[in-house]
């Protein structure tokens, strides 16, 4: 898109890191507020990128990003990627083979079991860890029992009603549902 007005960058300092540490691993709720299908790097196959937002708790506001390998060479990645997209459409009470558009699953919120551990690769460290070193990824995703206001359970619209509250967070005690 063409940008029409002038935007001064002088003096700008792109120094300082501004990276953010990675959560701690727990069970957070997320709403999947981009999910993409794009070639991997490699070229040999398709995954879908996503990106998380969490929606509650002191975490609140934060992003993660998580990639499906739903095409890949690697029949274990594949095997990972498709599992954890099925546990999205699970989640989401979505016909698994009515799953035709990433759309479908945009702007849905369900529950991401996330882990925190410290990038293999010490090469990598740099480009995809925190600080520390460390990154999050997601191990499982399960449906959200809680409803954000305005929306029914799958993210669909819904008249919230008068003096509606937001429910509150899930529990970080509670057994999770997997």
């Amino acid at each position: 898109m063409q940008i029409d007005v002038a935007i001064d960058l002088n003096g700008i300092d792109t120094s300082e890191s501004r990276k953010y540490p990675a959560l701690p691993a727990g069970q957070y709720r997320v709403m999947i507020t981009s999910a993409g299908y794009a070639q991997t790097a490699s070229g040999n196959g398709y995954r879908i990128p996503l990106e998380l937002s969490v929606l509650s708790g002191e975490h609140r506001g934060r992003t993660l990003f998580e990639g499906l390998n739903v095409v890949n060479q690697n029949e274990t990645a594949q095997q990972i990627g498709r599992q954890r997209l099925a546990e999205i459409l699970d989640a989401l009470g979505i016909d698994r083979d009515a799953f035709t558009d990433t759309k479908q699953i945009e702007g849905k919120a369900v529950l991401a079991a996330v882990s925190r551990s410290l990038v293999k690769d010490p090469l990598q460290r740099e480009k995809y860890g925190d600080e520390g070193g460390f990154q999050n990824s997601v191990a499982r995703f399960a449906p959200d029992n809680i409803a954000a206001p305005g929306q029914t359970r799958n993210g669909e619209s819904a008249a919230p009603p008068s003096g509606h509250a937001d429910p509150a967070p899930p529990s970080m005690t509670e057994e999770p549902p997997w």
